[in-house]
């Protein structure tokens, strides 16, 4: 009987379910009358019922894949009165990407959530993660809240933004990683968009080197790489890929070829993220081109007069089973001067540099992966600030 008024009193009520002697114990631990001294004070308000005092984290500046322990100090005014809600923390980046969600980490967020918080109690609300792989941000970005179903609690003061999400920034040991950079030569002769890659010139091309995983910037089982040239008319861009499984069913201009197999070319001229090109170009010889005047406003309207050429080794959209063994393919892609009117100087002049990034979109048995010349370590491929740099240089 003590056991039940104990885990009653605690709110320990889960799913119908009374909470192991155990389970008690430990949230009992999470649990006091006494104001702790968070090292790191925060101070928000949520609804004049509960406060984000602060926060206590190991190691101080966090470190691409080691472990973390976090712990939140909250302190309960009054009874929420309702059911269901939640804690919640997301991780971002320091340029606000979103990386992790946290919000069932820890033993409070399991046993004993804030709708069971009673008044005049300072909860210790502890989490354990690893930061993730890769990280090449100098700052994690957390952002913590009260929600339930589709509702936020109010922020009522301290610090947080529109969406009630409290954020809290707390450094890293990453340093974040050199952009890459190709001396892009001007050629003068004339090339052919067929898709071969086999004329002289290209064999004087800037050369990618190998693509590598999106995320992670590690080597991948699957090739790409891709070489660039220009000329006074155009810039060219040409990629071989190797690829087991051709697949590209897409027919029409624009259609979403990046959830097959694609290549793509993505160009900042200005390097302010303002008024980019996106360009792609699938297996089936398919363009998409669009011009985007800031981050993510695709005007798919636009059309360039790119021209393109395919070269397939091995065989398009074979069924499963079938003994045809694919190889790969290569693309050709020769985008007009004339096409890039937003371009501070289109042709550029020796010496000008544009942003860019070239990205590989691999298909196989219903799945994509990406790759990349400079990955943008975060799942957006328009992250303009991992872009790399083409210097446009003299003929060679």
């Amino acid at each position: 009987m003590t056991l039940v008024v104990a885990l009653l009193a605690l709110g320990c009520v889960e799913r119908g379910r009374e909470r192991t002697a155990e389970e008690a114990r430990e949230v009992r631990r999470q649990v006091s009358k006494t104001a702790p001294s968070p090292a790191h004070l925060v101070g928000a308000n949520f609804g004049g019922k509960i406060e984000l005092l602060g926060y206590d984290v190991e190691p101080e500046k966090l470190a691409a894949g080691k472990a973390v322990k976090i712990v939140w100090h909250w302190k309960s005014t009054r009874r929420l009165g309702e059911d269901g809600w939640g804690i919640f923390t997301h991780l971002h980046d320091g340029e606000g990407a979103a990386r992790e969600n946290l919000d069932g980490e820890g033993i409070v967020r399991r046993l004993y959530p804030p709708s069971d918080w009673k008044p005049g109690e300072y909860i210790r609300d502890e989490q354990r993660f690893d930061l993730p792989d890769g990280w090449d941000s100098e700052e994690a970005l957390f952002y913590l809240g009260l929600w339930r179903g589709e509702d936020r609690m109010g922020v009522t003061s301290g610090p947080h933004d529109s969406q009630d999400r409290v954020p809290i920034r707390i450094p890293t040991t990453a340093q974040p990683a050199a952009l890459p950079r190709l001396r892009v030569p001007r050629i003068e002769e004339e090339l052919e968009a067929d898709g071969a890659l086999d004329e002289p010139a290209w064999r004087r091309a800037a050369r990618s080197g190998a693509f590598v995983n999106t995320m992670t910037g590690r080597r991948l089982a699957f090739r790409t790489e891709a070489r660039v040239l220009w000329t006074t008319d155009a810039l060219w861009v040409g990629f071989d890929s190797g690829d087991r499984d051709l697949h590209s069913t897409f027919q029409n201009r624009d259609d979403s070829l990046w959830e097959q197999d694609a290549v793509e070319v993505f160009l900042d001229p200005g390097g302010d993220g303002r008024d980019y090109y996106e360009l792609q170009v699938s297996p089936r010889n398919v363009v998409f081109d669009s011009l985007l005047p800031r981050y993510r406003r695709n005007r798919n309207e636009w059309n360039s007069n790119m021209e393109t050429g395919v070269r397939l080794d091995g065989t398009l959209n074979t069924d499963e089973g079938d003994e045809t063994r694919d190889r790969g393919w290569t693309a050709e892609m020769r985008i007009p001067w004339s096409d890039l009117t937003h371009a501070p100087s289109s042709p550029p002049a020796v010496g000008d540099v544009w942003r860019a990034n070239l990205f590989r979109m691999e298909w196989h048995e219903g799945a994509v992966s990406g790759a990349a010349w400079s990955p943008p370590r975060r799942p957006d491929f328009h992250t303009l600030a991992r872009f790399g740099e083409w210097e446009f240089v003299s003929v060679r």
